[in-house]
């Protein structure tokens, strides 16, 4: 089983940008190496990447009014030169993988993603009305947690534990 760690490259770039660029910036750099594909990704230099990135940036900055954000979004790149060639690097590796490769990655990826949303998220009230039906009388901490919790429960099992003083 592949994963993002097997990849040569690193997606370190992304931590860069504001949660909410961050797949503009992915998609940027991805539809680039995709469009080289026809031609050979295997010779393909990291540094035309992150140069079509700069290009398209640039272009968007002449077009778009308010550009605020891609003003920002070249800025970065252009600060950070090192982590834009190794994500280039990356984004080559990664379309080179099977489509099935990269299916298991994406299927992977959101799931542990879900996970750890779940954990900072509070439980909902339909999780809380079900734990308490079925008995349930302890601290629920988060979302996962009680979700973990239902998953007993619709398997047949209990829930104890040891109330200590």
């Amino acid at each position: 089983m592949i994963t993002y760690a097997d990849i040569p490259g690193s997606r370190d770039l992304l931590a860069l940008y504001p949660e909410k660029q961050r797949s503009a910036i992915a998609n940027l750099f991805l539809h680039f190496v995709r469009a080289q594909y026809a031609s050979s990704l295997a010779t393909l230099p990291p540094e035309s990447a992150v140069n079509a990135v700069a290009s398209e940036l640039r272009r968007r900055i002449r077009t778009y009014n308010p550009n605020d954000k891609e003003i920002e979004q070249l800025a970065q790149l252009q600060r950070a030169p090192e982590q834009a060639l190794d994500y280039a690097r990356w984004c080559i590796a990664y379309a080179q993988l099977s489509e099935t490769e990269r299916e298991q990655l994406r299927e992977d990826r959101s799931g542990a993603q879900i996970l750890t949303r779940m954990d900072h998220e509070a439980p909902t009230e339909k999780q809380i009305t079900y734990l308490r039906k079925m008995g349930y009388t302890g601290e629920l901490h988060s979302k996962k947690f009680a979700n973990s919790l239902i998953d007993i429960y619709t398997r047949g099992g209990r829930v104890t534990f040891d109330k200590r003083d």
